[in-house]
């Protein structure tokens, strides 16, 4: 019967343990899931940005083409003159 019963203590700190280790692997995975999400927002918003830097180009080649354009129409009409 003591060998039962040490047995089972034994068995009984072996769960124990074991579920000290679930739950800190569990707290693990948590602890990666918040940084992946945070790494995900911190892509999403580089991305973003090189979205609108792409388009400012854009928008600025158009207008620096728009005032070549004006500044050449310009001297032509000063050499029809």
């Amino acid at each position: 019967m003591k060998d039962t019963l040490e047995t089972k203590k034994s068995e009984e700190a072996e769960a124990m343990r074991t579920m000290a280790e679930a739950e800190e692997a569990m707290d693990l995975i948590q602890k990666a899931k918040d940084s992946l999400q945070a790494a995900t927002e911190k892509v999403d918003g580089l991305q973003s940005l090189l979205q609108l830097r792409s388009l400012m180009s854009r928008i600025l080649t158009m207008k620096f083409i728009q005032i070549l354009t004006h500044e050449i129409h310009f001297h032509q009409l000063l050499l029809h003159v």
